[in-house]
């Protein structure tokens, strides 16, 4: 071959070399990773849960026994103070269309003057509060479920009254461990949207699940549910939606406790996905 021919193949080789090099540096030169999509939740829609089953972190709840208030609790007064005390029986009932029922495991409160306290429903859906007063005094009860009222504690008369929850969601969800197995006596909880004080909402017990991990929870607002177990630790929370203009829908949920400790990383933004500073987690 002459030599200008071989000239010329050795500039061609040369050239499909140099651009198979500026393809690779194109295609393999390391870059900035693609930041993850997050799925939305909604600000508004249809009620019940969100589409995307968005779970919020994990409860800071402590490890151990259940932590939980007991079903009857007496505030002592203080040293010199009145010794004279109200006592309040409560019975928490839920009202599904015409039938009532008693529920157990439920947390409500009672606020009296600068005293607020817990306590947790027995078996037979009733709680009892002590509370030292001085003469008739005006308070507050109200239930984790939603609902409550104004009454009135006066030493002088132990008073009965029964709380009735009125379902605007029903949920039917399952507590399972991570290799999906029903989980018996696990804590649901509930984190309102709002709280009665005014401080931000914590989560309150609103019942246990069932020997094969099942519950059945009807709200009387919206909120976040999720579940807590001594062993298996917490759940993700995830969004409920209360029903509107009578309509109370049924939601399934399934809550998948952890089994390890987990971390959880994040930015809180407003519903125009501005970051906010100083939120309450």
């Amino acid at each position: 071959m002459p030599a200008s021919g071989q000239k010329g193949v050795l500039l061609v080789l040369l050239g499909m070399f140099v651009l198979c090099g500026a393809i690779g540096i194109v295609v393999f030169w390391p870059g900035e990773s693609p930041k993850p999509v997050e799925p939305s939740v909604p600000t508004s829609g249809q009620p019940g849960a969100a589409p995307s089953q968005v779970s919020d972190p994990s409860l800071p709840l402590p490890t151990g026994d259940d932590p939980a208030p007991p079903s009857r609790v007496q505030v002592s007064a203080a040293p010199g103070a009145a010794t004279s005390s109200a006592t309040v029986e409560v019975t928490v009932e839920q009202l599904l269309g015409q039938r009532r029922q008693r529920l157990p495991q439920v947390e409500l409160a009672l606020r009296c003057g600068p005293v607020a306290v817990r306590a947790r429903t027995d078996g037979s859906g009733q709680a009892t509060f002590t509370l030292p007063i001085v003469g008739r005094q005006p308070a507050r009860l109200w239930c984790g479920l939603g609902g409550g009222g104004d009454i009135v504690l006066d030493p002088a008369s132990p008073l009965r009254t029964t709380l009735v929850v009125t379902p605007k969601v029903v949920v039917q969800g399952r507590v399972v461990d991570a290799a999906g197995n029903g989980v018996a006596d696990a804590v649901v909880l509930l984190l309102p949207w709002t709280d009665p004080d005014g401080e931000p909402p914590a989560p309150w017990r609103v019942g246990r699940s069932d020997r094969d991990g099942s519950f059945t929870l009807g709200l009387g607002q919206g909120g976040r549910v999720g579940a807590w177990h001594a062993t298996l630790g917490p759940s993700g929370m995830f969004l409920v939606r209360a029903g509107t203009g009578g309509d109370v829908p049924v939601v399934p949920l399934q809550l998948v406790l952890l089994s390890t400790a987990a971390q959880v990383h994040g930015i809180v933004r407003s519903h125009d996905d501005t970051p906010v500073a100083d939120a309450e987690l």
